[in-house]
């Protein structure tokens, strides 16, 4: 559990995007890439969290999906020892037209911290560290 790991505070003069996902049983077991500024941050297994430590500015966040909705992506503008928190959705069988094929959309919402910070700390621990510069 990631509450257990005793993560270590945000680096100077970084900020940290936290990454989590609940679990699911009634979904289907896809793991999506999690892209903060079109960089893969990493991988939303069910259950699990990650984090990066990035430099403090505008991120836009994404989570690869097949099917596509409004709402499916958060922005976040950082300061530097400011944590932010993302919630992976899942939602299956969204497209509702008969015959039509249906595919699991995925969404990255922006959590309030009280709350992401304790769902955070119930979740396997996946580890961080910074991320590529590339994303910066």
């Amino acid at each position: 559990m990631v509450g257990a790991a005793g993560v270590s505070p945000v680096p100077p003069p970084q900020a940290r995007v936290w990454v989590y996902r609940d679990i699911e049983s009634s979904v289907s077991p896809r793991v999506p890439l999690v892209r903060l500024n079109g960089t893969i941050a990493g991988a939303a297994y069910q259950g699990g969290a990650f984090y990066r430590d990035v430099s403090p500015g505008p991120y836009h966040v994404t989570v690869d999906s097949i099917g596509v909705d409004i709402g499916q992506s958060s922005d976040v503008n950082l300061a530097a020892g400011q944590e932010a928190y993302i919630k992976i959705v899942q939602l299956d069988n969204w497209n509702e037209t008969p015959f039509e094929p249906t595919f699991p959309t995925f969404y990255a919402w922006l959590v309030r911290p009280d709350i992401g910070r304790y769902e955070v700390s119930r979740h396997t621990d996946y580890g961080g560290g910074a991320l590529t510069a590339a994303a910066r």
